[in-house]
C-alpha cells in the first residue's frame, strides 16, 4: 500500500493541490520540491551561521612550537665554527633578530659546547651531535631555548674552573654559567654524554 505525501501547510504561490486520494506523479514531484525548497527558506538564518562559522577572532590562536634542530657535525674546529654558525640561521628562521641580545647569547653557548665537545669530547672517526627546541612556558613568556651538545667521552665530565683562571681552560664554562639560567650534564646511552644548557 502506498503511503500518502503529506501537503504542506503552507504551499507556496501556483502549487497544484490534489484533491485525489493518489496524488498524482506532477503532485509528487512538486511536493519533494517543496520539501526541499522549505530547507532555504531563510536565507538570513543561514548567511548568519556562515559568518558565525567564519568568524573565530575570538578563538585564541597559539603559535606552533617549531620542529628541534638536530644536526651532527665532525669532530673538529671546522665543525665547531659550522655548528655555530647553523644554530645562528637557525634561530634567525625561528624568529629571532640578529642583533638581539638573546641570539648573540645563544650564539657564544652554542660555540663554547661545540669547542668543548671538540677539545675534551673528541674520539676519532666520531661526530658530536647538536639539538636545539623551544620549550614552550606560561602564557605571556618567552620560549626557553634548550640547547644540547652530545659527544663519546662520558668519562670526561666538563668542570667549571675558579673564577678568572689564568690560562683559557675553564673559561667557556664561566661564560655558559654567566649567559644562561642553568646547564649541566647528563649520561648518553650507549656511551657519551650530553651537555645542554636553557637560556
Amino acid at each position: 500500500m502506498t503511503s500518502r505525501i503529506p501537503q504542506p501547510a503552507c504551499p507556496p504561490p501556483g502549487y497544484p493541490v490534489s484533491t485525489d486520494k493518489q496524488p498524482s506523479t506532477a503532485v509528487q514531484a512538486l511536493s519533494y520540491r517543496w520539501f526541499f525548497w522549505s530547507a532555504y527558506v531563510r536565507p538570513a538564518t543561514l548567511c548568519r551561521m556562515k559568518y558565525e562559522i567564519g568568524d573565530q577572532s575570538h578563538v585564541p590562536r597559539y603559535a606552533p612550537t617549531p620542529s628541534p634542530f638536530r644536526q651532527r657535525f665532525s669532530s673538529t674546529r671546522r665543525g665547531a665554527r659550522l655548528a655555530r654558525l647553523l644554530a645562528t640561521q637557525q634561530l634567525a628562521d625561528w624568529g629571532w633578530g640578529r642583533d638581539s641580545e638573546r641570539l648573540e647569547a645563544a650564539e657564544l653557548v652554542v660555540g663554547e659546547l661545540a669547542a668543548n665537545a671538540v677539545v675534551h669530547g673528541r674520539v676519532s672517526g666520531r661526530d658530536f651531535l647538536l639539538t636545539m627546541g623551544l620549550v614552550p612556558t606560561q602564557e605571556g613568556r618567552s620560549d626557553i631555548l634548550r640547547i644540547e651538545v652530545a659527544d663519546c667521552r662520558g668519562e670526561r665530565l666538563p668542570t667549571p674552573a675558579a673564577c678568572c683562571p689564568p690560562g683559557e681552560q675553564g673559561r667557556g664554562l664561566l661564560l655558559v654559567s654567566a649567559l644562561t639560567s642553568r646547564w649541566g650534564v647528563t649520561p648518553r646511552f650507549p656511551s657519551g654524554k650530553t651537555v645542554w644548557a636553557e637560556l
